[in-house]
C-alpha cells in the first residue's frame, strides 16, 4: 500500500469518528484540495489552531461535540469567508 493511500485512509478514519458518511463525502475532498494531500490535511485537522474558534484545533472542536459548527465554518470558508 502506498503512502498516499495510507494517509488518505488515516484521514478518513479520523473523520469517520466525528462525521456521517455524507459529511465525510463533503469534507474529505475539500480538505484534500485545500491542503494538497491527506498527510497535510491530517496535520491541519490535528494541529492547526483556528482563530474563529479561539485557537482550538479542528480535532478539539469535534471532540467536544461541535462538529456541526465546524462544518458551518468549513462551508463558510469554502464560500470565501475566513480568508
Amino acid at each position: 500500500m502506498n503512502t498516499a493511500h495510507t494517509d488518505y485512509q488515516e484521514l478518513k478514519n479520523a473523520l469517520q469518528y466525528f462525521f456521517t458518511v455524507e459529511e465525510q463525502m463533503y469534507l474529505i475532498p475539500l480538505l484534500l484540495s485545500w491542503s494538497g494531500n491527506a498527510e497535510k490535511a491530517m496535520f491541519w485537522f490535528n494541529h492547526q489552531r483556528i482563530p474563529a474558534f479561539g485557537g482550538q484545533t479542528a480535532k478539539f472542536i469535534c471532540e467536544n461535540g461541535n462538529q456541526k459548527l465546524f462544518i458551518e465554518y468549513i462551508h463558510s470558508a469554502e464560500l470565501g469567508g475566513y480568508t
